[in-house]
C-alpha cells in the first residue's frame, strides 16, 4: 500500500500561463484598459524587459487557447487562424501593428508557441503503449477529438519519427555551449554587456562574452575557433573595403537556421531572402532617383541657357527692328522731298 501511494505522487509543476498577471496590472478584466507594447521588429520583441515578459506570456496564452495545434505550419491559414490570434492579442493590449515588420513578429512568436505547444502534446502521447490508446486520451487543453487523432498519426508517421531522431542526434552533436543561461541573452541585456544602447551591440563581442566565463575560459574549442575567426574576417573586410557590419559577419561564420542566428539564441535575425531582395530593390530606386534628380538639373541648366539666349535673340531683334524702322523713315522722307521737287519744276 505504500509503495503504489508513493508511487502516485507527483512533483508538483508550475502550471500554464493564464495571463492573471496582466490582468491584475491592468486593475481586472473589467477595466477596459491595455497595457501599450511596442515591439521592436530589429529584434521581434519588446525592448523594455516588462513589456517583454507580458508579451510572451499572452502570446503563449493566444497560441494554447485560440490557435490550433498544426502538424505543420504552412498548414496554419491567416485568415482563419492567424487573424483571430492578433485580434484576441488585441484586447488586452495595444501592440504597434501599424509599424512595417511588427506582424510579422508576433507571427513568429504565434509560430515559436505552436512549436512548443507540439512538444508538449507528443511528450502526453509518448506516455501511452500503442495508437489506439493514446487517441483515446485526448489531453485537456486539445479541444477538439479529431485534431488530436490527426496529431497522433502524425506523431507515429516515419516522417515524424525520422525527423525527430534527426533532431535528437544533432543536439548531441551541439558542442558551442553559452555560458550564460538563455533569459540572460535577451535583447537588452546583450546591449548591457556590450555598454552601448540601440542597435549599436558589437555582436562579435558579444559572442565573445557569452562564450567566455568569468575567468575567461572558452565553453568550448569551437566557440574560441569562431571568434578568432569573426575577428579575422572583420580585420579583412576592413583592410579590403569591404563594409561588412558585425551582424552580418556573425551569421557569415555561425550560420543561420529558422530565422536566427545560432550561437546568439532569439534576438538578432539574419537578414532574410526577402529583405536582402526589398534592400536592393530600395538601393536601385535611389540610384535611379538620384540618376533623375542629376538629369533634371542639368536639364533645367540647359533650358536656362535657353531662355538666356532667347531673351539676348529678342533684345537683338528688337534693336535690329527699331533701326530698321527708323532707316525706312528716313528714306521715305527723302522720296517725298524728290517728287515735290519734280512738281515744283
Amino acid at each position: 500500500m505504500r509503495q503504489s501511494a508513493v508511487s502516485t505522487v507527483e512533483k508538483r509543476k508550475r502550471g500554464p500561463t493564464m495571463g492573471r498577471g496582466l490582468m491584475k496590472a491592468l486593475g481586472g478584466s473589467k477595466g477596459g484598459k491595455k497595457m501599450k507594447i511596442e515591439v521592436d521588429p530589429a529584434i521581434g520583441r519588446p525592448k523594455d524587459r516588462v513589456e517583454s515578459a507580458k508579451f510572451s506570456s499572452q502570446v503563449g496564452v493566444v497560441a494554447r487557447d485560440v490557435l490550433p495545434v498544426p502538424r505543420k505550419w504552412k498548414e496554419i491559414d491567416v485568415q482563419s487562424a492567424l487573424n483571430p490570434c492578433i485580434d484576441h492579442m488585441q484586447i488586452h493590449m495595444d501592440v504597434n501593428m501599424d509599424k512595417p515588420g511588427v506582424k510579422q513578429c508576433v507571427i513568429d512568436r504565434l509560430k515559436s508557441s505552436s512549436r512548443q505547444q507540439r512538444y508538449r502534446l507528443h511528450q502526453h502521447y509518448k506516455k501511452f503503449a500503442n495508437l489506439q490508446e493514446a487517441k483515446r486520451n485526448k489531453p485537456a487543453q486539445v479541444s477538439d477529438q479529431q485534431q488530436w487523432e490527426l496529431l497522433c498519426d502524425y506523431f507515429e508517421s516515419p516522417e515524424f519519427k525520422n525527423q525527430s531522431q534527426a533532431n535528437s542526434n544533432n543536439r548531441k552533436k551541439k558542442c558551442e555551449l553559452s555560458t550564460l543561461p538563455d533569459e540572460r541573452l535577451s535583447p537588452l541585456f546583450k546591449m548591457k554587456l556590450s555598454g552601448q544602447k540601440g542597435d549599436d551591440c558589437d555582436m562579435i563581442e558579444l559572442y565573445k562574452t557569452t562564450h567566455e566565463n568569468v575567468k575567461g575560459k572558452w565553453s568550448s574549442d569551437v566557440a574560441k575557433e569562431n571568434w578568432e575567426l569573426m575577428v579575422e574576417k572583420k580585420e579583412k573586410y576592413a583592410e579590403e573595403g569591404i563594409e561588412k557590419s558585425e551582424q552580418e559577419i556573425v551569421t557569415e561564420v555561425l550560420g543561420h537556421a529558422n530565422g536566427y542566428i545560432k550561437g546568439l539564441g532569439y534576438g538578432p535575425k539574419p537578414p532574410g531572402k526577402r529583405n536582402s531582395q526589398l534592400h536592393k530593390e530600395l538601393e536601385d530606386t535611389r540610384a535611379e532617383l538620384e540618376e533623375s534628380r542629376t538629369d533634371k538639373e542639368a536639364y533645367k541648366s540647359t533650358v536656362d541657357a535657353l531662355t538666356d539666349q532667347l531673351k539676348e535673340q529678342a533684345a537683338q531683334i528688337a534693336k535690329l527692328m527699331a533701326f530698321m524702322q527708323a532707316g525706312g523713315s528716313s528714306v521715305a522722307e527723302e522720296g517725298n522731298q524728290e517728287l515735290d521737287d519734280s512738281n515744283n519744276s
